[in-house]
């Protein structure tokens, strides 16, 4: 199963009362445990959806990465769902 989160802002574009990002994260945290990286603010630790990259990598996402960033000049982010990330290249496996 995939597990992904829009940027903050598009959130807040939906411009619906109550449906604004700082009203979401939030409950966001509670439905997750986040099992990635600890510490992060932007997620939960004690939810009932648990989180995880999965465990399984190769080596060609490495160099997938590297190229990526050096020629297309995007950066690399380990969090993709941390609210502000977007537009960035990522391994998800």
């Amino acid at each position: 199963m995939a597990y992904t989160r829009a940027p903050a802002s598009d959130y807040d574009d939906w411009g619906v009362d109550g449906w604004e990002s700082r009203n979401l994260i939030p409950l966001m945290k509670k439905l997750e445990t986040y099992e990635v990286h600890p510490g992060r603010p932007t997620h939960g630790y004690s939810g009932p959806i648990k989180v995880s990259s999965g465990g399984g990598k190769l080596g060609l996402f490495d160099e997938f990465v590297h190229v990526g960033t050096t020629y297309h000049k995007r950066s690399f982010a380990d969090d993709t769902n941390d609210l502000e990330t977007c537009n960035v290249y990522s391994v998800r496996f």
